[in-house]
């Protein structure tokens, strides 16, 4: 089996790609080993598509944060022949906080991911696109759609770019407007402040929309919060990334299998911290579609 290591170099607050690359070498020194640094965006799901498509037994590790763990699952996911096992060293690392039996540092030791064990994971898709965590449009990915404006700007690092995000969002329109189909529910027009679709449980840093979400039940959690007064929304933050929000009748929950989300005109469509102008996006679920590697405990 190849080990094919695609490593982010400016994931996290500094390269770690040297250090990375010198303790895979001893590890792995047994094994047919590659080790990949990405060079510029979706690079990564072309070096996943690249080795899976050779028909060898391949496993990818994803050496970054959630947006590299995003293109990489793209890149390979259609393939069985294909497995994936995650190498935190990003800023956000979302993901991996649903594994509560695991500690950050469980995923960063290489000995035990390489004898890790496999366990089968259910996707969500939009069109062309999969995701393993979370998809949601309103708020949260308009925020995620600023972000990455505010990152081109000269010297405005990561964090500050989220934190100027979620200011010019917060003051900006907090209505969305949509009908949804959920499954074989039609709920008419109304506003929201966000509709969450859920495969995991944290997004967002941390925050916990669907506590109760497994990631291999064959279905997704749905999460809509309907539209609140902004000092209300000021007063839920906390409560709403601990996952305490459940109780109040502005949230709505369930699971189902397929959702659809119908407006007048396309809406940022956030897919694990990645986001796609969408009209009347639709997203479902794959059960069992992923070849996930846990470490060893």
């Amino acid at each position: 089996m190849k080990h094919v290591f695609i490593i982010n170099p400016i994931a996290g607050k500094r390269n770690q790609s040297v250090a990375l690359s010198g303790e895979i070498k001893k590890v792995f020194k047994d094994c047919e080993y590659y080790i990949e640094l990405t060079k510029q965006e979706h690079h990564a799901t072309e070096i996943a598509k690249q080795y899976a498509s050779e028909g060898e037994d391949v496993r990818f590790y994803a050496c970054g944060g959630d947006g590299t763990l995003h293109e990489v699952l793209n890149g390979m996911y259609e393939y069985p022949n294909a497995s994936l096992a995650i190498i935190p060293i990003g800023t956000g690392n979302d993901f991996i906080k649903y594994f509560d039996a695991y500690t950050h540092e469980d995923f960063l030791d290489l000995k035990a991911i390489k004898d890790g064990y496999l366990m089968k994971s259910d996707l969500l898709k939009c069109n062309k696109r999969v995701c393993m965590n979370i998809a949601s449009v309103g708020f949260d990915a308009q925020v995620v759609q600023k972000v990455a404006k505010f990152k081109r700007v000269p010297f405005v690092n990561g964090k500050m770019a989220y934190l100027l995000a979620v200011f010019n969002s917060f003051f900006s329109s907090m209505k969305f407007k949509h009908s949804l189909q959920i499954d074989d529910e039609y709920i008419p027009e109304q506003n929201y402040i966000f509709v969450v679709a859920a495969n995991g449980r944290y997004y967002g840093g941390g925050f916990n929309p669907t506590p109760d979400a497994t990631i291999d039940d064959g279905c997704m959690d749905v999460l809509t919060i309907t539209s609140l007064p902004r000092y209300r929304v000021m007063g839920l933050i906390s409560t709403y990334k601990a996952g305490e929000h459940m109780k109040y009748d502005f949230a709505y929950h369930r699971q189902c299998k397929k959702i659809k989300i119908i407006g007048e005109k396309a809406v940022a469509l956030n897919m694990d911290g990645e986001t796609t102008l969408e009209k009347d996006p639709e997203i479902y679920v794959i059960p069992k579609a992923l070849n996930l590697i846990l470490p060893k405990k």
